[in-house]
């Protein structure tokens, strides 16, 4: 009869472990999603020729699809293209722009 009554303990320690387990793989999807949406954006500034050189070393950082851009850039038109690079890219979800015009 005490057997009977650990069954229904055991079976809620079990679905908190997968929970657990599942919430784990969804945060590995997310970080893995968001290096990749880093590197998308990496890649698309510096194949795109009408960007100037010195911008291109600008900051990518990624948290949840939300793009955050960091540095500083030659010109407001340089810094207008990054963003608009920057929201062409698949799976960004929103740009945070913190660059500094400083030419």
């Amino acid at each position: 009869m005490k057997f009977l009554a650990l069954i229904p303990a055991l079976c809620l320690v079990c679905f908190g472990c997968s929970n657990t387990s599942s919430s784990n793989k969804s945060s590995s999807q997310e970080a893995s999603s968001d290096w990749e949406i880093t590197t998308k954006v990496k890649a698309s500034i510096l194949s795109d020729s009408s960007v100037s050189g010195s911008a291109r070393f600008v900051s990518v950082t990624t948290n949840n699809g939300v793009v955050t851009l960091t540095g500083n850039v030659p010109s407001q038109a340089d810094a207008n293209r990054i963003v608009k690079i920057t929201k062409n890219v698949d799976g960004v979800q929103s740009v945070d722009n913190q660059l500094t015009v400083s030419g």
